[in-house]
């Protein structure tokens, strides 16, 4: 796993890795760790930049554009960092489902699920979403 970790990196053949001592190879995998976990972070902050781009256009141009929606477009974020100064407080933990997961109650929440999603859809919200679809492309 190491060879191949530090050849894919380096391009380096099984003949020159064993030529460096073992404190070097710890050495050079802790650098590709720390420069693939930067990498990965920088990632994620451009996905968050899109989707907050993204969201603060489709809020500006919606029918109820109001201070509360821009807000929250303005700090959607899938990175820790971002998301506690954004918020000032600690990211949401992951919690286990209160729902034991197997067959009959995945038909029981599916169907639970299903009828919350239809309560809240209603004539107002295809009205809202047709008004904003009316409307020209922002820019224009």
């Amino acid at each position: 796993m190491a060879f191949d970790l530090i050849s894919s990196e380096y391009g380096w053949d099984d003949e020159v890795i064993l030529d460096k001592t073992l404190r070097r190879i710890r050495q050079i995998l802790a650098a590709i760790t720390l420069r693939r976990k930067e990498r990965i972070r920088q990632e994620r902050l451009i996905v968050s930049w899109q989707t907050r781009s993204l969201a603060m256009v489709m809020a500006g141009s919606g029918g109820n554009a109001n201070e509360s929606i821009m807000k929250f477009a303005s700090t959607l974020t899938i990175d820790n960092d971002e998301y506690r100064e954004f918020n000032n407080e600690q990211p949401i933990e992951s919690r286990a489902p209160k729902l034991p997961v197997h067959a009959s109650t995945q038909d029981e929440a599916t169907e639970a699920n299903y009828a919350k999603a239809a309560d809240r859809n209603s004539f107002e919200m295809l009205e809202m979403m047709a008004l904003g679809m009316s409307r020209a492309a922002p820019g224009q």
